[in-house]
């Protein structure tokens, strides 16, 4: 909201299915007044949405205890299911030719 920027407009455009894949412990987008956002949306979407939260996932997704920038720099790795997730997801919602 500071930056003046409403997101609303743009994702009530999308035609698209939309994957979040959040992580709970974002400390630069914070995620539950993402979810809160993402709930304000959802309901006049033209679209599916579908939302996954990853424990002690920082923004990337890396697993952190905190999800500060320097922990994720010494992560052990992703969070478990990002990317069991993703390819289940895309499975579903990309059409085969």
């Amino acid at each position: 909201p500071n930056s003046g920027y409403d997101p609303r407009p743009d994702l009530d455009a999308l035609r698209l299915p939309v994957l979040w894949q959040l992580g709970a412990v974002d400390k630069r987008m914070y995620t539950p007044e993402t979810l809160a956002d993402l709930r304000k949306v959802a309901p006049g979407a033209r679209r599916s949405f579908t939302v996954r939260v990853y424990a002690g996932g920082a923004h990337s997704l890396r697993l952190t205890q905190d999800g500060l920038i320097r922990q994720e720099q010494t992560s052990p790795g992703f969070a478990p299911g990002v990317f069991r997730d993703l390819a289940s997801w895309l499975r579903r919602a990309v059409p085969r030719r």
